[in-house]
């Protein structure tokens, strides 16, 4: 609700978008079926907007990026209900090569966030790319938390370490 007040009070701000599509983006993360789906394209066309007010938005890249690497994991047939229901411009948009290039613009504009190099590291790592995949997790895992999200993101970069070890 305080995203949609952003928007509401400075639709001109990429920043209020891009808040808006992020936590769309996690409250899809948390919902399942039409709601997930629905609130993904909310999500899209949020940080869309924000990329048309400023296209180096390194938010606005990880948003696009997640929702591309989210889609292309889709079976067929949620990918047809998902069209039917309005992910058709993501569908028709997302290809690996565009989750990569979003993921890698979010690290390279704004490199101080962990979950960028996170889910440009899992990205990687799906791609069968564990050589680059793994060393951005050693880079992260070794590093003090700055602040809670490091603290949540550190753990990530090493639990993920760990179950590539035991394989």
């Amino acid at each position: 609700e305080a995203a949609r007040a952003a928007v509401a009070l400075d639709a001109a701000s990429a920043d209020a978008h891009y808040w808006l599509a992020a936590s769309l983006g996690l409250q899809a993360d948390q919902e399942g079926g039409k709601a997930k789906i629905t609130l993904a394209v909310e999500a899209y066309h949020e940080a869309q907007r924000a990329l048309e007010l400023d296209p180096r938005h390194a938010g606005a890249h990880h948003v696009v990026g997640r929702l591309h690497t989210g889609t292309k994991h889709l079976s067929w047939v949620t990918r047809l209900i998902a069209r039917g229901l309005g992910l058709g411009a993501i569908l028709d948009q997302a290809s690996w090569a565009s989750a990569e290039f979003h993921l890698r613009t979010a690290v390279e504009r704004d490199p101080d966030p962990l979950v960028h190099h996170v889910e440009l590291a899992k990205l990687y790592l799906r791609r069968g790319r564990d050589a680059e995949g793994v060393a951005i997790l050693e880079s992260i895992a070794g590093r003090p938390a700055r602040h809670s999200l490091d603290a949540h993101y550190i753990p990530e970069a090493q639990q993920i370490l760990a179950e590539l070890r035991r394989r």
